[in-house]
């Protein structure tokens, strides 16, 4: 038995113990406030057998292995994000869990959950579980090694009835086999499209739904991992909702991949702001300029910076040299 079965048997385990919750959801007849107790009891289950999963894997890096089961070490997206590095879990399975991991957020600051809430956290549930049963398909292994026969020996072949099955001749095979390929991409390429996460999450963003964005930006990080405006919208999803915590990690995350991205350094000094730090963000605000003086959103950052930094007296010399909509925008309160 490898690893990653005895890893997957032990987080199987762990979710097995909220056996109970799963059968009284099934019912169906539930109360909202006694079904809110099952799933958050299973969405804390889930939390615990994901972290089961990372801490027995083996390909994981043995520092966040150590990490792990701790909580506070290691946020429940950043277990995700490793199991899915590993391709321990699909990347639909991922997101899904992550769906209602915000559903056990929103549950615990009192909402109530409706029928779709329970039928999602049912389908989670089992789908986890049937991929923890089988783990096999989400390891990738070399295929055995095959020895070569002698070049001087011919190879032997099961014997066919070619009288009963004519071949086409070479040439007209060969246009086949490069036809059924290319409308075999086609169908792939046409198949495969669909409406772009980070469009449909900025759209929603920018109507106001954060909660349902937030679904959208963590796919589009999932389905490229070395763009970093997915993160740079997270961080401002969780700044504008009150996750500070979470708007750190989401902000250091797109640092991480664009250090000198001045929309990255922006958003880096109005967390600063949020959280009570305005010195250190004015340098974050000026280096957003420097890299993007046409950005009103960087003068404005630094405007209100100074202020509250106590430094008020220097807004009208700093800000003498910014483009002319600028200083009329900054004649008004500034806000964010």
């Amino acid at each position: 038995m490898d690893s990653a079965t005895n890893g997957s048997e032990a987080a199987l385990r762990v979710l097995g113990g909220a056996g109970d919750d799963v059968i009284a959801l099934r019912d169906g007849t539930l109360l909202p406030e006694t079904a809110r107790g099952h799933i958050l009891r299973l969405s804390n289950a889930i939390d615990r057998s994901l972290r089961r999963l990372l801490r027995d894997d083996e390909s994981a890096e043995m520092s966040v292995r150590l990490k792990a089961l701790a909580p506070d070490e290691l946020r429940v997206d950043s277990v995700l994000a490793e199991l899915r590095r590993n391709d321990r879990l699909p990347m639909d399975l991922a997101a899904s869990i992550h769906e209602l991991l915000e559903l056990r957020r929103r549950l615990e600051q009192g909402a109530s959950p409706t029928s779709d809430d329970t039928i999602r956290t049912i389908r989670v549930v089992d789908r986890l579980t049937k991929e923890l049963r089988a783990p096999s398909a989400r390891v990738i292994r070399p295929a055995p090694a095959v020895a070569a026969a002698p070049v001087d020996e011919p190879l032997e072949v099961e014997a066919t009835d070619t009288a009963a099955k004519p071949r086409l001749p070479r040439r007209i095979a060969l246009i086949a086999v490069v036809l059924g390929g290319l409308i075999g991409i086609i169908a792939v390429f046409f198949l495969t499209r669909g409406p772009d996460p980070m469009e449909q999450g900025i759209a929603l963003f920018r109507s106001g739904d954060f909660e349902e964005s937030a679904r959208y930006f963590w796919r589009a990080s999932e389905a490229d991992p070395e763009d970093p405006t997915p993160h740079l919208y997270l961080a401002r999803v969780h700044r504008r909702t009150n996750r500070l915590e979470l708007a750190a990690d989401a902000i250091r995350q797109a640092q991480a991949l664009a250090p000198e991205d001045a929309a990255v350094h922006r958003e880096t000094g109005f967390l600063l702001l949020d959280t009570g730090r305005p010195d250190v963000a004015v340098d974050r605000f000026r280096q957003a300029i420097s890299l993007d003086r046409e950005s009103s959103e960087g003068w404005v950052g630094l405007a209100r910076a100074l202020r509250e930094s106590g430094r008020g007296a220097e807004v009208p010399a700093t800000i003498a040299d910014a483009p002319a909509e600028v200083r009329a925008l900054l004649n008004q309160p500034a806000t964010n």
